[in-house]
């Protein structure tokens, strides 16, 4: 019997292996088009250029916020992509609490240690869902990265200013692809700056692979 249940956990795992491998070499598959298209829309760039701009990105971020832990969490909720409300907020939290509390109910008598175990236990439930939707919306971000950068690379190939190829992105791209330019696009047109849109894109999805983008697009708009 229990040579049957070993059997089936090594089953498990080796197939959640294999899936994760395969995974795995999807995406680095698609960080070799990203970086061949963000190297074909600065190909006189210097390498040294591009490093030093993506340090001074890591650098300003890393600073704006002498609160370290209430940085983090707003920059993990930003990634993640949800809209709450302060209500939903409220009411999803209620839920984890009593949740928390009841699955604990069965093995914790003491009120005290039951109570604070609860409030722990709720709060590292909301943090892993957190991580868990950040991850994967910057997976689906990186997937459908390739295709928008083509898109830009052909508007600047055409002549069009960067602003038209970002337009063109966020019209014919889904999400989250598609909401970070437009995103970007309404920047563009209150005034602000190319560069400043595009390093805030970079904070709102938090990939290395849109930083290089952030660096690479603000050499080409000043170029």
């Amino acid at each position: 019997m229990w040579m049957f249940i070993y059997t089936l956990i090594f089953i498990f795992f080796a197939i959640v292996g294999m899936l994760a491998v395969q995974q795995a070499l999807h995406l680095s598959s698609v960080r070799k088009q990203i970086n061949l298209r963000l190297a074909t829309m600065t190909e006189n760039a210097d390498v040294t250029t591009l490093f030093q701009q993506s340090s001074l990105i890591d650098k300003a971020h890393s600073t704006a916020s002498s609160n370290f832990i209430w940085q983090h969490l707003q920059r993990l909720y930003r990634q993640s992509g949800l809209a709450w409300s302060g209500t939903q907020m409220l009411l999803y939290f209620a839920g984890l609490i009593i949740t928390s509390y009841l699955l604990l109910a069965f093995i914790m008598d003491d009120m005290g240690r039951h109570f604070l175990f609860t409030v722990v236990l709720a709060l590292g439930l909301a943090y892993a869902y957190l991580v868990r939707v950040r991850a994967k919306r910057i997976r689906a971000f990186i997937l459908a990265l390739p295709d928008a950068l083509g898109v830009v690379v052909r508007s600047l190939r055409a002549g069009h200013p960067l602003a038209e190829g970002v337009r063109m992105v966020a019209d014919e791209m889904a999400d989250p692809v598609g909401s970070e330019f437009r995103d970007m696009l309404n920047q563009l047109q209150i005034g602000a700056e190319p560069e400043t849109a595009m390093i805030n894109m970079y904070h709102s999805v938090g990939s290395n692979e849109v930083k290089l983008m952030a660096v690479t697009l603000s050499i080409q708009s000043g170029t």
